[in-house]
């Protein structure tokens, strides 16, 4: 387990944001004493988040414009989300979704994020789209590409045998920004790849920067619901965080689908996303593990 002195940094900024006192005492006897510090700074950690993570609420619930270029929108996100990922492997931390002060923080705070988590894609689309000379390298700009790579690299090793060269990958809610399928590409050449989502922008930028990287041949977008695609029962199905698609399960459970790949978050990443529904008719087999990203991935078959 993260000892507490390694998140400490991490908490620093947001600390400041709810109360200036936590960085600012540094005269007292405490200082000098290791231990005593430490217990001091975790029973301040853990006064403090709930009051943290409902001042994000707040502020977020008060926006209008949820992209990047929004400084309150970067403000109040950047030192939420370091928060979560400082804190999400203790075990006190777990307790934060079932604290009654957060219930209302708990339920909107992830619709609030996917807002956001729209907006930045279409923000980083259109700058990519913008740049003269695109290569696939340009991408490693984008402020979440090694979580991207890393989980796309674990999802990887979860499907083992279940991804050959004939393998089809189905991405439903690919969103403005395909980093999923852009990966996928890079990391596996031989795959063929389709993108399936319900928001025509967000089809039309994915459709563009897909050509400008030179990968049309092989990443295909369809601007449709994820229910109602002619699946094959060698379709590798991805199902993103965001996406909410009720009759999904039951529709690849007709069309017989193999491998299910389901997009979760569990404990505090809870509210940045709500937990995927599980699919009936399935059994899980195997999962990537929470390590410097927010969500986890469940194989299904």
């Amino acid at each position: 387990m993260r000892s507490i002195s390694k998140f400490i940094a991490a908490w620093t900024v947001a600390a400041l944001f709810v109360n200036p006192i936590f960085a600012a005492d540094k005269s007292t006897s405490a200082v000098n004493d290791g231990t005593f510090a430490t217990e001091c700074s975790k029973m301040h950690l853990q006064l403090s988040i709930p009051q943290f993570i409902r001042s994000v609420h707040q502020t977020l619930a008060s926006q209008k414009d949820f992209s990047p270029e929004n400084p309150i929108i970067n403000e109040t996100l950047g030192p939420f989300v370091r928060l979560l990922i400082a804190i999400h492997d203790q075990e006190w931390a777990s307790e934060l979704t079932k604290n009654p002060l957060l219930s209302t923080a708990l339920e909107e705070l992830p619709g609030l994020c996917g807002r956001a988590e729209y907006a930045m894609e279409q923000f980083w689309c259109r700058y990519f789209l913008r740049q003269k000379s695109l290569t696939i390298d340009s991408l490693k700009e984008f402020w979440y590409f090694d979580n991207y790579r890393d989980l796309v690299r674990s999802e990887i090793e979860l499907l083992d045998d279940d991804l050959t060269s004939d393998s089809h990958i189905m991405k439903l809610g690919s969103g403005p920004l395909p980093m999923t399928a852009l990966l996928f590409a890079i990391e596996k050449p031989d795959l063929r790849i389709t993108c399936v989502d319900r928001d025509r922008t967000a089809c039309t930028l994915s459709t563009a920067l897909i050509h400008r990287l030179g990968l049309a041949d092989r990443i295909n977008v369809i601007h449709g619901n994820a229910e109602k695609q002619d699946f094959r029962p060698n379709d590798v199905v991805i199902r993103a965080s965001l996406l909410r698609s009720p009759g999904l399960y039951k529709a690849l459970a007709q069309r017989k689908i193999q491998a299910l790949l389901v997009r979760d978050a569990e404990g505090v990443f809870e509210f940045c996303y709500r937990p995927s529904a599980l699919p009936a008719g399935y059994s899980a087999h195997r999962r990537t593990f929470t390590c410097g990203t927010i969500n986890f991935t469940h194989l299904f078959k």
